[in-house]
């Protein structure tokens, strides 16, 4: 899954710097919207490696150890890259019937997030000119 870096809270930049994009998006996924406490110092049972490994968790216990960080849903992002996924299966030749049944959306829906996909892609190229 890609995620656009940018679309991310500045809360989550450091945390990127640690243990890489992959790492932190999975922390996101598993935490988002919670607050995670960092442990003092790094156990192989910890709470971390089993979501990120023990060497992302042990970068992390380093620079965090005994933080209460606040992890963001990052719900832009994950429409985002949603998005950008119903867009590309369609232009693969999925069909809105099948992405809206994979996504939990209706055909409209999926009609209406190519249309901004395409918008979106319009207006850049209008831009370049």
């Amino acid at each position: 899954m890609s995620v656009p870096v940018e679309l991310l809270p500045n809360s989550l930049q450091e945390m990127i710097n640690v243990i890489g994009l992959p790492n932190t998006w999975k922390i996101v996924e598993k935490f988002g919207g919670v607050r995670l406490w960092v442990p003092g110092k790094f156990t192989p049972s910890n709470s971390l490696s089993p979501v990120i490994g023990h060497d992302a968790a042990r970068a992390l216990i380093e620079r965090f150890h005994n933080e209460e960080l606040s992890v963001p849903r990052c719900v832009e992002a994950i429409r985002a890259v949603r998005d950008a996924a119903i867009c590309e299966a369609m232009a693969n030749g999925e069909t809105a019937a099948s992405q809206a049944r994979h996504y939990g959306l209706t055909e409209r829906a999926i009609f209406k997030i190519k249309a901004r996909q395409q918008a979106a892609f319009n207006e850049a190229q209008i831009a370049l000119l």
